[in-house]
């Protein structure tokens, strides 16, 4: 999973080499991929410091939008790389928004959701879920409950975790975006 991830970066910087006539060496110097990890931009190097297990989602995002947004420093389009921990943060704070059970099942675990089963439209996620979960949007949140761990186990066999957390969207498919939120293009 992380050389699958890992290797899907390089193609789209070197894809985005390709498409702006840069040159083709591969040296940092000449990359002109626009990346923004976790809403900052940040340049090549930095990108050898990102572990890949760290990685919740990666979008690729062009167009007329980006630009405006960034300038033409992102001309031919922007790699959006979200962290675990950024994810984590960004759905803790939506669901505790919106769930005033969440929100206490989480204040009980000092903030901690490591320790809780997700449940997204009925399937248990159980790889990635901090890129599945950061890349629900509030409109398409429809409900969210707590599960008590004995009815976890039971329904889901889940043992070791201290609570199943139940959320429904309006996406029928289960995923909220389509490729479990681990890579997205626009």
């Amino acid at each position: 999973m992380k050389w699958t991830v890992l290797c899907v970066i390089l193609l789209a910087a070197f894809s985005a080499q390709a498409q702006t006539g840069t040159p083709e060496n591969g040296s940092p110097e000449n990359d002109s991929t626009f990346y923004v990890v976790d809403s900052v931009a940040v340049g090549l190097g930095s990108m050898h410091d990102l572990s890949p297990e760290k990685i919740a989602s990666i979008s690729v995002v062009s167009g007329a939008g980006v630009v405006r947004k960034y300038g033409e420093r992102a001309a031919n389009g922007v790699i959006y790389i979200e962290t675990k921990v950024f994810a984590r943060k960004h759905y803790t704070a939506l669901f505790a928004n919106s769930s005033a059970a969440y929100k206490q099942l989480l204040t009980e675990n000092k903030g901690d959701d490591t320790h809780f089963a997700y449940v997204l439209n009925g399937r248990l996620l159980t790889i990635n879920p901090e890129g599945e979960l950061s890349a629900i949007q509030l409109t398409e949140l429809r409900a969210i409950s707590v599960m008590q761990p004995k009815d976890l186990q039971r329904i889901y066999g889940v043992k070791d975790k201290v609570a199943g957390v139940l959320i429904t969207t309006s996406t029928s498919s289960g995923a909220a975006h389509g490729g479990g939120g681990v890579i997205t293009a626009k």
